[in-house]
């Protein structure tokens, strides 16, 4: 065996490892940081006063579908390591998985597309665009947008199969969702996030120069709550802006060479490219919500401690009183009533 032969045999082991490696760690802490940071995200924007911004109402949602998304995306891969990966043979399975995961991630995108433009109209110095940045409204477009996007990809039940031990697409059909996905998944998201997030910038420029309104119906005044809650939807949208620009590449590059004749050396090098493109760093989008707003914000920070410390105070307070009972060491007033529930009265 000559040196470049066995040099790419190397190159391609290593290529492997670090893919294998990859599926493994890399899936289970997306999963453990993502379902964590999740169920945190849904505790939080679903208190009281969360529930009285439209804003937060998109980030719940959002929350929600990242949770979903996040057992459609890993639980079927830590099944696939141990057993036979049902995508390989059931096309039923293969059909209907995707549809639904499809399907809940680009909910995901334009919840946070929705969010965008709830700020733009919070901001807005017009009234009547005011008016959109209502929880009234944010109840009816959540169950509305979500009704879209499960009608809009109801191709892939259709066209999607199994080729080569994969589920994937194949002929005309490969091409047009790798157009559709670039469009609906990489360009139209990110652009009105852009679009949006500068218009958000103009806005609070024209709110900080104004001295006075020159009438009660233009006055405006944007809550610190809501100055947050701009700032931790400015910087999730840096990083879904930062980690999508890959896919539209690479996913048309695979598209394209999907018939060329490829070496090994270069089958494992777009493999491991094509994973890190197309899979890790859309699950970081769906995994990483969480860790971003608790980084910006420090009304988040306040809520998520106050949940903590609640909870916490709940728990231990709950166990106490049930091991008083247990032991019967509880103490009571003349009256017969617990001491600890006398001075809660």
């Amino acid at each position: 065996m000559s040196s470049n032969s066995l040099s790419s045999v190397q190159l391609i082991s290593t290529l492997n490892y670090i893919q294998q490696q990859l599926n493994i760690y890399a899936n289970i802490l997306l999963y453990i940081f993502g379902v964590i940071g999740s169920v945190l995200n849904t505790i939080i924007f679903s208190q009281k006063q969360s529930r009285t911004s439209s804003c937060s109402m998109y980030f719940l949602a959002s929350s929600i579908t990242d949770f979903l998304t996040i057992h459609l995306a890993f639980i079927p891969r830590f099944y696939s390591f141990v057993n036979t990966d049902p995508n390989t043979y059931s096309l039923l399975y293969c059909r209907w998985r995707f549809y639904v995961f499809h399907s809940l991630i680009m909910l995901s995108r334009y919840y946070i597309v929705l969010a965008c433009i709830d700020r733009f109209a919070l901001c807005s110095t017009n009234v009547k665009y005011r008016q959109f940045s209502r929880s009234k409204i944010a109840f009816r477009l959540i169950p509305l947008t979500a009704l879209v996007w499960f009608i809009i990809p109801i191709h892939i039940i259709l066209f999607q199969t199994i080729d080569k031990n994969r589920c994937t697409q194949v002929g005309f059909y490969s091409l047009f969702f790798s157009i559709y996905a670039v469009i609906f998944a990489a360009v139209l998201p990110p652009l009105f996030m852009i679009v949006f997030t500068l218009l958000i910038f103009k806005n609070v420029k024209q709110i900080r120069r104004r001295i006075q309104p020159t009438t009660a119906s233009n006055s405006l005044h944007i809550k610190q709550r809501d100055y947050q809650l701009i700032k931790m939807l400015l910087l999730q949208v840096i990083v879904y802006i930062i980690s999508t620009l890959p896919y539209p590449p690479v996913l048309l590059y695979g598209t394209i060479t999907a018939n060329v004749q490829k070496s090994n050396t270069r089958v494992a090098i777009e493999s491991l490219i094509t994973n890190l493109a197309t899979l890790y760093l859309i699950y970081i989008n769906v995994s990483i919500p969480f860790y971003i707003y608790l980084s910006i914000s420090k009304t988040f920070r306040k809520e998520f401690k106050q949940i903590i410390i609640n909870y916490c105070l709940k728990y231990l307070f709950k166990s106490h009183f049930n091991h008083s009972i247990a032991t019967g060491t509880t103490r009571r007033t003349d009256d017969g009533i617990p001491i600890h529930l006398k001075r809660l009265n």
